[in-house]
């Protein structure tokens, strides 16, 4: 009865048997010879997968590293600018003392040339007019007398005033 049916809906056993061989054949070197070379490609690009990831960790673990090397690096330069900036400031004002202190030195040197040098003018000062005071007295008395004193004796006159002081 089952070869009956399957004769009505056109089924052949020797060509179900044979489709059945070429099936087998086919499969068996597809499993003998692709699979193998299948199996190869894939284990391969798995394992460049896998050393990619290890080198994406490695990236990774590498970036954290430097990232902490930086902030750590900023942090201590941070530090570093701020000691020097406290190290200037102290010298700063050391040096603003100290040359506060020269100023003053020097402002004080200076006022003491000036005073030596104003005593100095008025000495040689009060000696050219000594020098010139007969002269200057001469002049005077002659035009107020208006000739009636001769310079000879107007001369001698100071010269007796100048020899009593």
């Amino acid at each position: 009865m089952l070869a009956e049916i399957l004769s009505k809906i056109g089924f052949e056993w020797h060509l179900a048997i044979t489709h059945l061989i070429n099936f087998l054949l086919i499969f068996f070197l597809i499993v003998k010879f692709a699979l193998p070379a299948v199996k190869k490609t894939i284990s391969k690009r798995t394992e460049k997968i896998k050393e990619g990831l290890r080198m994406r960790e490695n990236a990774t673990s590498i970036l954290d590293s430097a990232k902490t090397d930086s902030k750590n690096i900023i942090h201590d330069a941070n530090m570093e600018r701020k000691r020097i900036l406290e190290k200037t400031e102290v010298e700063g004002k050391s040096m603003m003392a100290e040359f506060g202190a020269k100023a003053q030195s020097v402002l004080e040197d200076a006022n003491k040339i000036r005073k030596s040098s104003e005593e100095k003018g008025y000495a040689e000062g009060g000696d050219i007019f000594l020098k010139k005071l007969p002269s200057f007295l001469t002049a005077i008395s002659t035009s107020a007398f208006a000739g009636k004193i001769t310079p000879e004796i107007n001369n001698e006159f100071i010269a007796n005033i100048l020899q009593k002081n």
